[in-house]
């Protein structure tokens, strides 16, 4: 009897642990299907621009699912959409953009979803009340690479026996072997004689208004004279004038 009511308790325990095993819940299959898997790979430019990787979302069911984006370095990256809902069997594109200088370690995504019973965006309140045991989450790690063919930044490439001075950047050189700091002094020369240039032309176009001005005076005076036989005042200066070269001319000949 004593061995008998030892062993009822270990046969109830082991009836527990059936009964509990039995009551855990399977792991279901996925809602949506992520392109890329795994990671997210972005190709980083020489220029440094902004880089763009594309995440397809292919809804597995036979009814809608919504879904959430989530990055652990929301300021480097630009989302859009970052939530959604994807019809039975479509798929949905969700563009990810690497900001300038975004670059860090351990950056990861997470990907959200959980059934839902029409295609109506959700809000953020909305998806926020869903059980955290019902919502499907997948994450992805993130990738940097170089362009092939760009090279490192703030590196210089530098071989035992070359110039120090060799992996720095030499003055850019234009037509004729000529560096800009070359050309600026006779930049500087051709600007200084256009300026000279622009000023004696103003001087010029000055002279020719007032000599027109003084033509037109001329010819009002004689109009109002009545075009007589006076001598007008250009008269009386070319007659001071050529009286003026004959007596030099007389000395001179003298």
């Amino acid at each position: 009897r004593a061995l008998l009511a030892q062993s009822q308790p270990r046969r109830a325990s082991s009836d527990s642990g059936r009964s509990g095993l039995g009551c855990a819940k399977m792991p279901s299959m996925p809602l949506i299907e992520m392109d890329p898997p795994i990671e997210l790979r972005f190709c980083k430019t020489a220029e440094g621009g902004q880089v763009k990787e594309t995440l397809k979302l292919t809804n597995k069911t036979d009814g809608y699912v919504a879904f959430k984006v989530k990055t652990t370095a929301p300021k480097s990256y630009v989302v859009r959409p970052s939530s959604g809902v994807v019809g039975p069997k479509t798929v949905a594109t969700v563009d990810i953009y690497l900001q300038p200088g975004g670059e860090g370690q351990s950056h990861r995504f997470l990907v959200q979803a959980h059934p839902v019973d029409s295609g109506e965006p959700l809000s953020r309140e909305q998806f926020a009340s869903f059980q955290k045991e019902n919502i499907e989450e997948q994450r992805l790690n993130v990738v940097f690479e170089e362009a092939a063919g760009s090279p490192a930044v703030g590196k210089t490439s530098y071989q035992p026996g070359s110039s120090p001075d060799a992996g720095r950047s030499k003055p850019s050189a234009v037509a004729g072997g000529e560096t800009l700091a070359e050309l600026k002094p006779k930049y500087d020369d051709l600007k200084a004689k256009y300026d000279e240039l622009e000023k004696y032309t103003l001087l010029l176009e000055k002279q020719k208004r007032m000599l027109e001005s003084d033509g037109k005076s001329n010819v009002a005076t004689r109009r109002s004279s009545g075009d007589s036989d006076g001598y007008t005042k250009v008269h009386i200066i070319l007659a001071a004038l050529l009286a003026f070269i004959l007596s030099y001319a007389v000395k001179f000949l003298g």
